[in-house]
């Protein structure tokens, strides 16, 4: 079975910050744990903004609350 960090390292590795958007499946995951671990990972505060909001932000063309940073 796979680690949730070797998930998004894998991801980041195969399609890079640029094509993922960080999401939950509330109410079936705890969003606490979820964000918990996006700040674990070793990744830059850049790639970070793409992921919680600046990729959203372009595919929607609306504005979006920044997740706070690590």
């Amino acid at each position: 079975m796979i680690s949730p960090e070797s998930f998004y390292y894998k991801a980041f590795e195969l399609y890079g910050a640029d094509k993922i958007i960080f999401g939950t499946d509330f109410p079936f995951s705890d969003r606490k744990k979820e964000i918990e671990l996006l700040n674990s990972l070793r990744i830059s505060e850049d790639e970070y903004d793409k992921i919680t909001f600046k990729n959203i932000k372009k595919v929607t063309k609306k504005d979006v609350i920044k997740l706070a940073n690590k």
